[in-house]
């Protein structure tokens, strides 16, 4: 299964080259798609690595306490992924932050929607939220914490068919659901539980390994099986 990238910039340029070089090690033709936040200039990196700039004209930030997103910027981010996905032409596509390290060629299991982190302990979404799912699909969501985190995976495809429903959704309901909820507004969470409002299930992926809590950090002690590195910040300034 074919593979593309989706690159949220967030202007630390020497930690987007180690990310981009990484990436091209072990999928140098795959399509890899910049969403520049109004910011730094990533055309030198574009240019060396071969990736395709959206220079978006409008700022949308980086989420902040308590909410993440308000929706208004939560519809701008799902709008840029949107294109992010039409310029891609792979069966999947990563969301790509710049703290993710691409470590080797990616698995990615049949019939996967959405793989991201294997949330153990927190992230837990509280009771209204799960009843809230239900109603919205008919079942209870299969994993009821969030990990959609930088290196998490999802069927392009599937993103395109279901984003009107994740937009009308966004605009009408996402108000109401930060008022007893505020960590909906977060990317983590809201790229978890929209494919999860459709009734899709999320996949957890054992061989994304998260550095928690934020450290310079070693490379060669992820564990052998890992694929995947998120929050990986030795090269932020």
């Amino acid at each position: 299964m074919s593979l593309g990238f989706i690159h949220s910039a967030s202007n630390q340029l020497r930690s987007a080259e180690f990310v981009m070089q990484n990436v091209r090690q072990h999928y140098p033709d795959s399509n890899y798609i910049v969403l520049v936040d109004k910011g730094a200039d990533y055309h030198p990196l574009a240019t060396k690595y071969n990736t395709e700039i959206l220079h978006c004209q409008k700022y949308n930030g980086y989420p902040v306490q308590p909410y993440g997103y308000q929706p208004k910027q939560v519809m701008e981010f799902l709008e840029r992924m949107w294109i992010g996905c039409i310029r891609c032409s792979e069966d999947y596509v990563m969301m790509v932050e710049e703290d993710v390290v691409v470590l080797k060629p990616i698995t990615i299991p049949e019939g996967t929607i959405v793989m991201g982190y294997n949330t153990i302990d927190g992230n837990d979404y509280p009771p209204e939220f799960i009843k809230m799912i239900e109603s919205s699909c008919g079942r209870e969501p299969n994993f009821k914490k969030y990990g959609s985190c930088g290196g998490t995976i999802f069927h392009r495809e599937t993103f395109l068919d279901y984003f009107p429903m994740y937009m009308d959704f966004v605009d009408n309901q996402l108000s109401h659901v930060l008022k007893y909820y505020p960590t909906a507004g977060w990317i983590d969470c809201f790229m978890t539980y929209l494919f999860q409002l459709g009734g899709l299930d999320y996949t957890p992926n054992p061989r994304l390994f998260n550095i928690h809590p934020r450290q310079m950090f070693d490379l060669s002690k992820v564990p052998a099986d890992a694929e995947i590195v998120n929050n990986f910040k030795n090269y932020y300034d």
